[in-house]
């Protein structure tokens, strides 16, 4: 179990309900929505998160931030989990960073992928190792760079799971 699976065990599975993280993306034509990314169970493990359901995702619509809110995360590796469109349909993460803040303008960079094909292809699911930081972020911010197709900014996963440590303030 990761930091997410963490949380909701311990404040439910609604996190932005309860209050301890706030999900944040560019807000664009989407239908479905970002908490799609933390619901592993059976029957919704399937569900997409799409930062774009209609058209093109510009550059500076393809990321989504998780805010820790009063907690901050050591973040040592993560997973993702692409969707269920096929390996030359629509967006597979190609290049990507996953990056941690605690102002919002200063951004460490925790892990960088570049021409990555390990998620293209329907539900491919890979772990990613951070570089070794000592430090801990309330912020999280995964940037999408490109993808395997021409929608390079649209964002399609059905899972993202953060593994590292948490520190409450």
């Amino acid at each position: 179990d990761g930091i997410i699976s963490y949380l909701k065990k311990n404040y439910g599975d609604d996190l932005e309900k309860s209050g301890v993280l706030k999900l944040t993306d560019p807000g664009i034509k989407s239908s479905y929505p970002m908490a799609r990314l933390f619901m592993y169970d059976k029957n919704n493990i399937n569900e997409e998160y799409d930062n774009q359901s209609s058209g093109y995702a510009v550059q500076s619509d393809g990321w989504f931030e998780i805010d820790f809110k009063d907690k901050k995360i050591n973040l040592t590796s993560y997973t993702l989990r692409s969707s269920a469109r096929g390996p030359n349909d629509y967006s597979h993460p190609k290049s990507w960073q996953i990056v941690g803040s605690n102002d919002r303008n200063k951004w460490d960079v925790l892990n960088h992928q570049t021409n990555n094909s390990s998620l293209n292809g329907r539900y491919y699911q890979n772990r990613f190792t951070c570089e070794n930081s000592p430090n801990y972020y309330r912020y999280i911010k995964f940037i999408q760079e490109d993808s395997w197709y021409k929608f390079t900014y649209n964002i399609r996963l059905t899972c993202i799971e953060l593994f590292g440590y948490i520190q409450s303030s």
